[in-house]
C-alpha cells in the first residue's frame, strides 16, 4: 500500500478484492456490459472481456485529488495508470505532490491548480492532454460549512473545500455535466461518486434527458474525433518507432498537422453534445449506500475502436 505524507482521509476506496463495499450491477447497461467494453461491468464479465486496461496507455483525470492522492496512488499501483489531478486548494496540492514523492511517483501524475473554483475542467485541461479513460471524482457533499457540523457522529476528516460548496453536490454535479458536454471528445468516460439518493435521480434524469436528444449528427462528429485520436495515436506510435531503430527522418514531419489535434473539431460546425450511455453502479460499506454515476457522449462501437489507444501500452 503507498505510504501517505498526509492524514487526511477524503476518499473512501470501494476494492473488491478487500474487506469494504460491495459493488453491484450497474443499472441502465446491459449484463456485463457491452462485449469487449474495457469499462464493463465488475460483477460478471461479458464474453471476450480481457479485464480493465494497464498501463501508461491509460489516463485518469481525478477532479479535486485532494491532500491524500488516493485515486492517483491507488490506479498506478494496482494497474500502471497515468493521472492529472486538480485541486482549488495550493495546500492540499503541496500535501499530494509530497505523497506522490514519498511513492516516487511524480513523473506518473501530474497535479493542476484549478484557479477558477466554479470550473471544474476549464482553465486546467490543456490542448496537448489528450484523451483520457475517464475522469473521477468525489464531489464536496455538504451545501454549507455549517452542514459539515450536523452530523457528530460521523468523521470529517477533509478539509472545508472538500467537504462543501454553494449548493453541495448537486449544483457541482450540475456544473460538471453541464461542462461535459464542451469536453464530450476528451474523455471517453465521465465518472463521480454519489451520496444522496436526490442527487443520484437528479443526475440520472439529467442524463436520461440528454440521451433521448442524442441524434446522428453529433455521432458523426464523435466518429469523426474517433479517428482523429486514432490517427494521432498511429503517427506518435510510427514516429517513436522510426526514431528509435533509424534517423532517416522520412516520416517524422508528418505528426505535427495531425497530433496539434486536442480531440475538437476546430473548423466542425458546432454541434450540442448529448450522451449515449449511463451507469450506475450501487456502493455498500455497512449501512451507507453510495453511488458512482457515469456517463459518456462515444457509442459502444466508438469505444471499442478506442481501446487501440488504451491498450497500447500493457508494459506501463
Amino acid at each position: 500500500m503507498p505510504a501517505a505524507a498526509d492524514s487526511h482521509q477524503k476518499k473512501p476506496i470501494a476494492r473488491r478484492q478487500q474487506q469494504g463495499p460491495r459493488i453491484r450491477q450497474p443499472q441502465g447497461a446491459p449484463k456485463g456490459g457491452p462485449q469487449g467494453d474495457p469499462q464493463g461491468a465488475p460483477g460478471g464479465a461479458p464474453e471476450g472481456y480481457v479485464g480493465p486496461p494497464r498501463g501508461g496507455g491509460v489516463r485518469i483525470w481525478d477532479v479535486g485529488v485532494g491532500a491524500n492522492c488516493v485515486y492517483p496512488l491507488l490506479g498506478f499501483a494496482d494497474y500502471g495508470w497515468r493521472f492529472v489531478g486538480s485541486d482549488i486548494s495550493e495546500e492540499s496540492l503541496a500535501a499530494a505532490a509530497a505523497n506522490l514523492h514519498a511513492n516516487g511517483l511524480e513523473v506518473y501524475v501530474q497535479l493542476r491548480l484549478q484557479q477558477q473554483p466554479q470550473q471544474i475542467f476549464e482553465g486546467v485541461l490543456r490542448d496537448e492532454d489528450g484523451l483520457f479513460a475517464a475522469c473521477v471524482c468525489n464531489p464536496p457533499f455538504y451545501s454549507s460549512p455549517e452542514l459539515v457540523a450536523k452530523s457528530p457522529w460521523r468523521e470529517k476528516a477533509g478539509k472545508l473545500h472538500e467537504l462543501a460548496c454553494a449548493g453541495g453536490e448537486a449544483a457541482f454535479l450540475r456544473c460538471m455535466y453541464t461542462e461535459s458536454k464542451a469536453h464530450a471528445a476528451r474523455f471517453l468516460w465521465f465518472t463521480s461518486l454519489v451520496a444522496r439518493t436526490s442527487t443520484r435521480d437528479e443526475l440520472k434524469r439529467q442524463i436520461q434527458h440528454g440521451m433521448r436528444l442524442a441524434g446522428r449528427r453529433a455521432e458523426q462528429q464523435m466518429e469523426a474525433e474517433a479517428q482523429r485520436w486514432l490517427r494521432r495515436h498511429r503517427l506518435q506510435r510510427g514516429q517513436s518507432c522510426s526514431s528509435s531503430s533509424s534517423s532517416s527522418g522520412g516520416g517524422g514531419g508528418s505528426c505535427s498537422s495531425s497530433s496539434s489535434s486536442s480531440g475538437s473539431c476546430s473548423g466542425a460546425e458546432e454541434v450540442e453534445m448529448h450522451p449515449r450511455e449511463l451507469r450506475v453502479f450501487d456502493l455498500f460499506q455497512g449501512k451507507q449506500t453510495r453511488w458512482v454515476v457515469c456517463w459518456t457522449y462515444w457509442t459502444a462501437a466508438q469505444r471499442r475502436q478506442l481501446r487501440e489507444i488504451l491498450y497500447s501500452d500493457s508494459a506501463g
